[in-house]
């Protein structure tokens, strides 16, 4: 049995169920087709806008900024931070609809994931673990848009972002609530290593 950590704070909108994970693991486990971005393709300092939309991915308004810090981004030292180094929030949308997105944080910070203007899901997280901490989430709706936000005025900074398509095991994903477990999810595990112009 596959154990699902339900985060603090964690609300489905309208009818959309999803399922929250704080094991890059076990996220990766229910989730196929992977890419992965640890902001270290692009020197810091650079405004990210469309530089990664080779893989799929714009950030919106194209005001987040990669830096360095070694005490916030465990895995290289190198993050985002949404709107210059961390004071405003980090906003995402995609060029299909996926149903997973995942991020290592240091911090605490809140998913909004919408399907183009209606909001399907929320989600909050605290760091556990540093840089090392994990927030992954697995919609049964397809989302196009991410925004990460930190609501109580703290810095929205992330290490490294994953995002995929999930792959619903048997019976479709499990029925929330607190304590939930998710069993006879099943995936592969493809990391994508094209090739980002400069």
């Amino acid at each position: 049995m596959l154990a699902v950590a339900l985060a603090a704070s964690l609300s489905s909108v309208g009818t959309a169920a999803f399922v929250t994970y704080t094991s890059l693991d076990q996220w990766t486990s229910a989730t196929s087709g992977v890419t992965t971005i640890n902001f270290s393709e692009f020197p810091t300092g650079t405004l990210v806008s469309t530089q990664y939309s080779p893989l799929g991915v714009t950030f919106v308004p194209g005001d987040d900024i990669i830096f360095a810090d070694l005490g916030l981004f465990a895995s290289d030292g190198v993050g985002l931070g949404g709107g210059g180094q961390g004071v405003g929030p980090i906003e995402m949308e995609f060029s299909t609809p996926i149903t997973s997105i995942g991020v290592r944080f240091p911090t605490i910070f809140k998913y909004e994931l919408y399907s183009g203007q209606e909001l399907i899901a929320v989600s909050q997280f605290t760091a556990t673990n540093g840089g090392w901490s994990f927030a992954g989430i697995v919609s049964e709706i397809p989302f196009d848009r991410a925004i990460l936000r930190n609501e109580f005025g703290g810095a929205t900074v992330i290490d490294t972002l994953f995002f995929g398509g999930a792959i619903p095991g048997p019976g479709g994903l499990a029925v929330l609530g607190a304590g939930a477990a998710l069993s006879g999810l099943t995936g592969g595990r493809r990391r994508r290593n094209e090739k980002l112009p400069r």
